[in-house]
């Protein structure tokens, strides 16, 4: 279920009913139906009265993924703010790591700093929903780089085989390889080969990246 679809299903129901069940206003209600916005607490008490928590698929912006990023760690500078659980901010993290190279960077970062209470089924059935089951694969490989986890490992197995035996059911997470000089270094990550996913850096580079960072959380 959509907004659009959210907002069709509120339309038949006993608005007055809501507001007394779940103290959300129809006000708010009235400015769903017209600017298709509520702030996340409300919605999720509409959609707790509504029994559609597990149905409804609402858009994650950049600024909220970024929020939560640094909620689990992330190494930068944005507001750190709890929306979505570990799993959920990872794997939209993942969606849009092809547009952004700096989420990218810190996605194994995050993978590595929260193995204790990552939940990696989760994880693999978020990426599964988005497609992106190869782009998962390659940073949870390059977080097992920074700091082994014999879980992670097994799990990246499993996957790996599964990819092996449905090779075309993952070809559209491959990424286009933009230009040769780029190739190069593409060529010259073991991980990326693996999971046949561009990355601009050699697995050296990701690994100084990750001992930086390190470092610079040693300092704070």
């Amino acid at each position: 279920m959509n907004i659009d679809q959210l907002v069709e299903h509120l339309k038949k129901q006993n608005l007055t009913e809501i507001e007394r069940a779940t103290g959300v206003r129809r006000q708010s209600i009235y400015a769903l139906f017209q600017k298709h916005t509520m702030q996340l607490d409300t919605l999720n008490k509409l959609l707790h009265y509504l029994d559609l928590e597990n149905s409804f698929e609402r858009h994650v912006s950049t600024e909220e993924i970024y929020k939560n990023m640094r909620y689990y760690g992330a190494p930068i500078n944005n507001k750190a703010e709890k929306s979505l659980s570990l799993e959920d901010t990872l794997a939209s993290a993942i969606e849009i790591s092809q547009a952004d190279d700096f989420i990218a960077s810190t996605i194994p970062y995050v993978i590595a700093n929260n193995y204790s209470t990552l939940n990696l089924i989760k994880l693999f059935q978020e990426c599964v929903k988005k497609d992106k089951v190869r782009l998962m694969g390659f940073y949870l490989n390059l977080a097992c780089e920074f700091v082994p986890n014999n879980e992670a490992k097994t799990f990246l197995e499993m996957v790996s085989n599964m990819y092996k035996f449905n090779k075309q059911h993952w070809e559209s997470a491959t990424l286009k390889i933009p230009s040769p000089s780029i190739q190069s270094h593409y060529m010259q990550n073991p991980i990326a080969l693996k999971w046949k996913v561009y990355s601009a850096g050699k697995l050296e580079d990701h690994i100084k990246r990750w001992h930086k960072w390190i470092q610079l959380r040693k300092t704070k």
